[in-house]
């Protein structure tokens, strides 16, 4: 890129104007990071981090035959299904420094996805384990407002942000489990007893952590057993809830609808 100092925004405006133009209108404050955030030069040394990066390319390579039509849609399935592209693979696309408000990208142009993604480390001002589209589900349910699926505003996404980060440490989050039955029991007040695990289990769902720990005798309880009540809830379960909140969104789910809205994570 030489020396010319150039900003996200920047790339953002060239490179995906439209969704520059919805970036603006739904999250103002994270645009104006962007215009803030430097963009420097890649550097080799941050390739370290890549695991099996020939996979990728492979996997591209796949993909670029299928659409050009040199390959059938049996051909390519029997490729992608190979037990060598089967293999663990990341490939480090961007790298962020939070506190110095830059980026680098490793290709160019770089995705939206990317782009979108390094930006979010410094407007949040977290890592990987909290701003990800998938584990922690906050920069997918960014996504979901900026398609506009749900009305998501700055501050819906700060406060998933704020909720996954006290789940994350074992001293806060009986915090927020302590938020979520508070704001999540008055909906249910008449069905269930005024405990976590029973706001989980009558969305349909029943936790990985309490079936292992209880076994099958916890399914003889009924939901209004002030016993729930005396029930710890282990951490993993509830990091799990906040994730599935946001992947039942993506299939409109009306209890991750209506307890996503309670928790403050979308609009009304």
């Amino acid at each position: 890129m030489g020396s010319k100092i150039v900003y996200a925004s920047q790339l953002l405006e060239e490179l995906y104007p439209a969704e520059a133009k919805e970036l603006k209108e739904v999250y103002p404050d994270f645009y104006r990071t962007a215009t803030q955030t430097r963009v420097i030069n890649w550097q080799e040394r941050w390739e370290a981090g890549d695991v099996n990066p020939e996979i990728i390319e492979k996997i591209k390579e796949l993909d670029e035959k299928f659409d050009k039509g040199e390959i059938t849609e049996k051909e390519y399935n029997r490729e992608l299904s190979s037990d060598e592209l089967k293999k663990y693979s990341s490939r480090v696309e961007g790298i962020s420094f939070i506190k110095e408000k830059l980026v680098a990208f490793r290709d160019y142009p770089p995705s939206l996805a990317t782009l979108i993604h390094e930006i979010g480390h410094v407007h949040y001002g977290v890592g990987d384990e909290i701003w990800n589209a998938s584990q922690g589900g906050t920069e997918a349910l960014f996504w979901l407002g900026l398609k506009g699926k749900y009305r998501v505003s700055e501050e819906n996404v700060k406060k998933y942000i704020e909720m996954v980060d006290k789940v994350r440490k074992d001293e806060t989050y009986l915090d927020a489990v302590k938020e979520i039955v508070e704001k999540l029991y008055p909906l249910l007040k008449d069905q269930i007893a005024k405990a976590f695990y029973p706001i989980v289990i009558f969305a349909g769902v029943m936790p990985n952590g309490l079936n292992e720990k209880f076994g099958t005798k916890v399914m003889h309880y009924k939901l209004n057993n002030p016993i729930w009540a005396s029930i710890t809830p282990l951490r993993e379960d509830v990091w799990l809830f906040l994730v599935d909140l946001i992947v039942g969104l993506k299939y409109d789910d009306p209890f991750c609808q209506t307890y996503s809205r309670e928790l403050g994570f979308i609009g009304g």
